[in-house]
């Protein structure tokens, strides 16, 4: 029998970015969901996307999740959009501590990203500041076991709607390819 996704509930000024499904992610279905939702008349009135993804695999499966998002070697191998890169130049992981590192884009361009831990809480949230004066934004990601499965949330506040809108089409292809990555990433392991 086939799994359906419970929908999470969107708080305050939230939208969703994208779902999931379980086992392996159906990109095709999700690309459709985040144009949908990101484009739909009620984007312009919210400033905090939310990702949604199912990993199928037992409560390990959880922990090997936390694992790519904290530990420094193996959050470089796939964050960020598709075809960057990245180099770890400090990740302290506690509340309070610094995460600065360098992408690269396939273009050769050089991005400096410098954010701040502001919550980390082992094996089920972490929350970091995005600290540019482009786009600053909080990151708040979750992880929960349901029905052997673990669903993972990830959700960007903006300060503003208006900064919000300035990236939100960048943001609905990044975070889909990022979770593709992650996804491949977990793959290998």
């Amino acid at each position: 029998m086939p799994h359906r996704l419970r929908e999470p509930r969107l708080g305050a000024g939230e939208e969703r970015l994208c779902g999931g499904r379980r086992g392996r992610r159906a990109a095709c279905g999700l690309r459709q969901q985040v144009r949908r939702e990101l484009l739909g008349p009620s984007a312009e009135a919210h400033h905090a996307p939310r990702a949604h993804h199912r990993h199928g695999a037992p409560c390990s499966r959880g922990a090997l999740v936390w694992e790519h998002h904290t530990d420094p070697t193996k959050l470089a191998r796939w964050w960020g959009p598709e075809g960057f890169t990245n180099e770890v130049e400090r990740f302290e992981l506690r509340p309070g501590g610094a995460w600065h590192h360098v992408m690269r884009g396939p273009d050769g361009a050089v991005y400096r990203m410098e954010k701040r831990l502001l919550e980390v809480l082992p094996p089920e949230r972490l929350v970091h500041e995005h600290l540019d004066p482009v786009h600053s934004f909080r990151m708040t990601i979750t992880l929960a076991e349901e029905a052997g499965e673990t669903l993972l949330t990830w959700v960007m506040r903006f300060d503003s709607p208006e900064e919000h809108a300035r990236v939100k089409e960048f943001i609905a292809q990044a975070n889909e390819q990022n979770l593709d990555r992650l996804e491949a990433a977990l793959a290998a392991c």
